[in-house]
């Protein structure tokens, strides 16, 4: 039989002080520890049997080495090397989970542009926070849907400058997610590395900021809005652009920014929203008026899911006929054969996505059930 392998994971992560503590963040966790235990992690190996950390502690002139090895297997800083099966490495493939921009480059990029936070003032600023957040929310509202700006009508998605537009949006996606890094720094839990995945069946940028529970309401809030509060100060910017310069790509990209600013304000996905408004009611503790808004909410939360539930059947639907008529003409194959390709990809993606809806809901009423007992 085998030894098992073990892995020192937390080597090398990003770490913040954060009180007594310290603050060790991966993209989808974050730990807290003593200051030696930290140091410890960092002088061990990064992989190796049991015997083999053993001998590096003892090597280190550290008694009860055994011991200690249990505990940092306890608090999960040591674990069984993970294998990665055939399983694992296609589900890598459908559903990818990229580390694009690491915490520690986002530290030494704001330190030398001279805006790194400085800790503890965030809570203070949080309303400067909901106010340009708002702001920059209504100001590309009113720019795209209050048909002020005619010109908007007359841009054609074929247009040469549809690249250039798309790449602006997707900057303004990733500095959504570091303004929920920038605040949680702001807070003194740290910068958080921002990655790219794919939730449900679209895919997204994503910030971890697991650790905000000594956080009071208000650096919640802060965090919550963070993306809103630099991605708005963006959205200005390029309205700025366009006033100066009169190029509808900056007035169309504003438009599709609103669009997904207003997505991210909707609490019945895994959004921005949702934890604003999980946050915002732990505010209120046992509060009646509360509970009784959270029945509402959880209603309206498994009617969007029946929404979804529908829109994926009928997803399926349309892409299995797409398939079956591909298949019927062999001669298509050659020509539009990447249909099927493509056609797979979006079923599982489909069946992937219901199924994590489905463990959702299921989430949220097993909270309910908790909160009754």
């Amino acid at each position: 039989m085998s030894e098992t392998v073990y892995e020192n994971h937390l080597k090398g992560e990003y770490a913040v002080e954060n009180g007594e503590d310290s603050l060790i963040i991966t993209s989808s966790s974050c730990y807290r520890m003593k200051e030696e235990t930290l140091s410890l992690i960092d002088n061990l190996p990064k992989e190796g049997g049991k015997d083999f950390f053993l001998k590096a502690m003892s090597e280190m002139g550290i008694e009860k080495a055994e011991a200690i090895f249990d505990r940092l297997l306890a608090i999960d800083a040591l674990r069984p090397a993970r294998k990665k099966p055939v399983r694992k490495l296609l589900l890598s493939l459908i559903r990818p989970d990229l580390r694009l921009i690491p915490a520690a480059w986002q530290e030494k990029f704001f330190r030398a542009a001279r805006l790194a936070p400085v800790p503890g003032r965030l809570g203070r600023n949080s309303g400067g926070i909901f106010f340009l957040a708002a702001a920059g929310v209504l100001a590309g509202l009113v720019v795209s849907y209050s048909g002020i700006y005619p010109e908007l009508a007359e841009i054609s998605s074929g247009r040469p400058q549809t690249f250039q537009m798309l790449a602006l949006v997707l900057l303004g996606s990733v500095i959504h997610e570091l303004g929920h890094s920038w605040s949680a720094a702001a807070a003194g839990i740290g910068f958080r590395p921002v990655g790219f995945s794919v939730y449900l069946f679209y895919p997204v940028f994503y910030t971890n900021v697991s650790g905000m529970e000594k956080l009071s309401a208000k650096e919640k809030t802060a965090i919550d809005l963070g993306g809103f509060f630099t991605q708005s100060a963006y959205l200005i910017l390029l309205l700025g652009l366009w006033y100066l310069t009169k190029n509808l790509l900056f007035l169309e990209t504003v438009r599709w920014m609103s669009l997904i600013m207003l997505f991210n304000l909707n609490p019945f996905l895994r959004t921005d929203g949702y934890w604003l408004y999980k946050d915002a009611r732990k505010g209120f503790g046992d509060n009646k008026y509360a509970r009784r808004l959270h029945y509402l909410y959880l209603a309206a939360f498994a009617l969007f899911s029946l929404y979804l539930f529908r829109y994926l059947y009928l997803r399926v639907g349309s892409i299995y006929a797409l398939l079956v008529s591909v298949w019927a003409e062999p001669s298509v194959l050659l020509s539009e054969g990447y249909k099927i390709v493509l056609g797979f990809y979006m079923l599982i993606m489909f069946f992937m996505g219901g199924a994590r809806r489905l463990e959702e809901t299921r989430q949220e009423w097993l909270e309910l059930k908790r909160q009754k007992a």
